[in-house]
């Protein structure tokens, strides 16, 4: 749709605007996988030199999806109002530029 390729059309451009080595967090209060996991999939694919790390922090435990197709690691943040009480649903992702080799 084009709600779909506007976020991928802004995704993509503050990923021109990261640095080797810098990072890019992507968020939306969206409960839909299409304007989350899949949008972050949809850049990974199109930017090779991007990577969403594991998220290594004991504090996140509650709010972390599985996001199988991230590489089944646990790499974003999700929140469901359902399941978290008074927060709304919500989806972030930390998204690192590979460093230059060479």
């Amino acid at each position: 749709t084009d709600l779909l390729q506007l976020q991928d059309d802004l995704l993509s451009a503050a990923a021109a605007c990261v640095r080797p080595g810098g990072s890019l967090t992507y968020s939306v209060c969206s409960p839909l996988r299409c304007e989350a996991e899949d949008r972050v999939a949809a850049l990974l694919v199109r930017r090779p030199d991007f990577e969403c790390p594991p998220i290594m922090s004991d504090e996140l435990e509650p709010f972390l999806s599985d996001a199988a197709d991230l590489g089944g690691e646990r790499r974003c943040v999700r929140t469901w109002t359902h399941l978290h009480g008074e927060i709304d649903s919500f989806f972030a992702a930390k998204l690192i530029r590979k460093e230059i080799d060479g």
